[in-house]
């Protein structure tokens, strides 16, 4: 990413993976705003990720809120969360075409 582009929370490091945020300065932002209710729907407090998706293949909200766009397409479809059994409590839930087995998912 260029320094034009990079948010100041992002560090440059030669050959280092770092863990992705969900662009949690946008989620504080929300909450300093009192608009948490937009997470998801308003650009300026969604992860750029789900903002810019092409394919609008991601989706970022409150899972506990049964009415945000994010709990009513996990109720719709079968989801699975990769290597949950290592209690690493996943944030990322990975939405099943339909046929495909929740036990065989993942797995290479």
């Amino acid at each position: 990413i260029s320094d034009k582009y990079r948010h100041s929370t992002h560090r440059k490091r030669a050959n280092t993976a770092e863990k992705c945020t969900f662009c949690r300065h946008k989620i504080e932002q929300a909450e300093k705003d009192g608009k948490t209710d937009e997470i998801g729907d308003n650009p300026e407090y969604t992860p750029t990720c789900d903002v810019v998706c092409p394919v609008r293949a991601r989706t970022f909200g409150d899972i506990d809120n049964p009415d945000s766009k994010v709990s009513k397409k996990l109720e719709s479809k079968k989801a699975v969360q990769i290597k949950k059994e290592f209690g690493t409590g996943p944030q990322v839930h990975y939405l099943l075409e339909e046929g495909v087995e929740l036990e065989t998912y993942g797995r290479t």
